[in-house]
């Protein structure tokens, strides 16, 4: 991705004065990670691989979920998932719970 749209993508996911956060998730981006950690940054492309116009910046982990989806796919996908896990007894159909500040998956390093 060229730099000018590199950049763009970061202006378009929040203040980098005040701290990113991923464009879906809403989790805090840390460029000082290793490049191997899930929730190392990433830029997504909104509109297809083609257009670095419309891109944001998400954690790998997210970004790598999303890769083959639309935006619009991609919650409706996220929605599935909770409603699967609600069938299955894996995700409580109470009021949904953002993750705990600091979370980092237990296989963050690939």
């Amino acid at each position: 991705m060229p730099r000018k749209w590199q950049r763009a993508s970061v202006l378009a996911t929040g203040n980098p004065w005040q701290g990113l956060k991923g464009y879906y998730s809403g989790l805090p981006l840390d460029p000082d990670l290793s490049p191997k950690n899930a929730l190392y940054p990433s830029h997504d492309h909104l509109n297809g691989r083609d257009d670095h116009s419309q891109a944001v910046v998400e954690t790998r982990l997210i970004n790598d979920m999303k890769s083959m989806l639309t935006e619009r796919e991609f919650w409706h996908m996220i929605e599935h998932l909770y409603a699967v896990g609600i069938e299955k007894g894996k995700v409580s159909c109470n009021k949904p719970r953002k993750l705990k500040k600091g979370w980092l998956p237990s296989r963050a390093e690939f």
